[in-house]
Formats: structure tokens, sequence, C-alpha cells
């Protein structure tokens, strides 16, 4: 089709409409460019809790002393008589007295005789020596052993000799109300037991 005649389609159009009483068509109405969308609102940094502890603080307040003399025995227990036994006598008595109070048991002791009574020379090594109360040995003896002397009798012990010594119990272990059983131990021989007891 010509141009022409496409521009005077639209005039047509219109005459048409007039003639037959219709209203004209409306125009179609302008489209509203889009709006822009909306920008989200700023967002407020979020506080994230630190996974690291904080470091221990050293304290300042000084460790608690533990005094010897607080050391207790360990709970009385029935007392097992032990015969003497071994190449030496081996003697140990309660000192002053085998019944005493917890009030004049803090002041007893152990007075300890070593001899030969055979026709040889013995060996000995108080060092090693072991003190057993009910039982079981005492760790606080170890210090006593170590202390006595090594040379001489203390080394060996010719027949007839003897050494001597004593040992003050309380001054090592809290002495509880109960019975107590002592039996001391040098290399193969042991001494019989001797018992204290010690009323409230």
């Amino acid at each position: 089709m010509p141009p022409r005649a496409l521009s005077i389609i639209p005039a047509l159009a219109l005459l048409a409409a007039a003639c037959s009483g219709a209203p004209p068509p409306a125009p179609a109405p302008a489209t509203a460019p889009p709006a822009p969308a909306a920008s989200p609102p700023p967002t407020a940094p979020v506080a994230r809790a630190s996974t690291s502890a904080p470091a221990p603080q050293a304290s300042s307040a000084p460790a608690p002393e533990e005094s010897p003399d607080e050391v207790p025995a360990a709970p009385p227990q029935p007392v097992v008589l032990v015969p003497a036994h071994g190449p030496l006598r081996l003697e140990v008595k309660v000192e002053p007295s085998d019944h005493l109070s917890v009030e004049d048991a803090r002041d007893f002791y152990l007075s300890i005789d070593v001899a030969n009574p055979s026709r040889r020379a013995i060996a000995i090594d108080m060092t090693q020596s072991v003190l057993q109360v009910n039982g079981k040995p005492l760790k606080q003896w170890k210090g006593t052993a170590a202390s006595l002397p090594t040379d001489g009798k203390w080394r060996d012990l010719l027949p007839g000799q003897s050494v001597h010594f004593l040992f003050k119990f309380a001054n090592k272990v809290k002495v509880a109300p109960g019975e107590y059983g002592f039996v001391l131990r040098v290399g193969e021989s042991n001494s019989a037991t001797v018992k204290l007891e010690v009323h409230p």
C-alpha cells in the first residue's frame, strides 16, 4: 500500500465514528516511568561476643605451708605382736611409760638398742632400717635413720657390742588416742613388738 493511503486511514476512522454517533476512542494514558527501587536502610554493625576467655590473673596470696608436726598418724589398728628375729638383738622401749594420755604422749620417745650377741662381727646399716607402726613403715623415720652415724661400730658391730639412740616420736607424728605397736627392722633382724596405749 502506498504511504499516502496509510496516512488517510486514521482520518477515515474518525469520520466513521462521527457518522455513527460513537465517541472517538480515548487516547491511551501516558504511563509514568517506574519509580526507582528504594535502597535498603543502612544496617548498624552487629557486636559479636569474643570467644577468647580473659587470661587468668595470678593470685598474690601465699600458698599455705604444712608443718611436719601436723602430719597425723594412721588410724590406730589392732596391734599384731611380732617376736624378735635375726642375728641382731633389737630392743625398743617406750619411755617414760607405755600407758599415756594424749597430753603426755607429746613427750614420749623410743629408746632403741641394737646389739650383737653372736661370736662374729655383723655389718649393719642403720640408714636402711625401718620403723613399723601398726604394721606399716613410718615415712618420717627415714630422716632419723639417715642422720645416724655410718662409721665404726655403726658399720661393723663386733661380738658383744651394741649401739643406742633415742627417737622422739611426737616430734614427727601427731599422736591420737588408740593402741600403737612398734617394730624396728635392721637387715634380716627385727625387734619384738612393743606396745603403747594412748587414752584421751
